[in-house]
């Protein structure tokens, strides 16, 4: 991996936490056009938690038009999860790249994406590649679904469940479990629960209780 550096690629894939890495990424984006690039007409930020094909198409779309303030634009993209379908189409703009375009996509791991995809992006590191395991979360991958369910009201009682907790909780149930359990089974609990977080009705201990029963557990 390298560091990202805007003029060495038309397109980087950061491994991270995007609610993390997008103000280093803005602070990246605004030296490179001399502007703020929060709100910048030429910066497109956004989050999604499931990209899919209409989102690959938009990108196509959106790349075609010329900046209006800069001398370039930046696509700066958190995903949730990326379909293969939307991967495959997502090829179109990576193989064709716009010179007035950077692509800057941010994931929690690598393995989203496909071989051919990965080839086509500078892989960047960051400080925010690793972030650490909760030993909270070490101990709800052990537990019972009525010993998370416990665990998840004693929280909540300790006004434990905010956003940001719940943020970092997840980042590190997917580190834990990247390597012990197959990919297929973890996707869904843990790409719908990243979409409740997103979501202007957020209730954290829904997500808990959500994840204490449908996430696999190890024992």
């Amino acid at each position: 991996m390298s560091p990202l550096n805007l003029s060495a690629h038309h397109a980087h894939i950061l491994i991270g936490d995007f609610n993390s890495a997008y103000e280093s990424i803005l602070e990246t984006v605004t030296a490179v056009i001399g502007q703020p690039a929060l709100r910048h007409p030429d910066v497109w930020v956004e989050f999604f938690p499931a990209f899919k094909v209409d989102h690959s198409r938009l990108v196509k779309e959106r790349q075609q038009s010329r900046p209006v303030a800069a001398e370039r634009k930046f696509f700066v993209l958190g995903l949730g999860s990326i379909t293969v379908a939307a991967q495959n189409a997502l090829l179109k703009v990576l193989e064709e790249p716009s010179s007035l375009t950077t692509i800057i996509l941010v994931a929690s791991s690598s393995r989203l994406f496909l071989p051919t995809v990965l080839s086509r992006c500078q892989l960047v590191s960051s400080e925010f590649t690793k972030p650490p395991i909760l030993p909270d979360s070490e101990i709800w991958l052990d537990a019972s679904k009525s010993e998370r369910l416990a665990m998840t009201s004693t929280w909540r009682l300790d006004k434990k469940l905010t956003k940001s907790f719940t943020q970092d909780f997840l980042n590190s149930l997917e580190l834990s479990l990247a390597s012990q359990l197959p990919a297929a089974r973890l996707a869904l609990p843990l790409v719908t629960a990243r979409k409740y977080i997103y979501d202007q009705a957020f209730m954290p201990k829904l997500v808990f209780e959500y994840l204490a029963l449908t996430l696999p557990s190890r024992r």
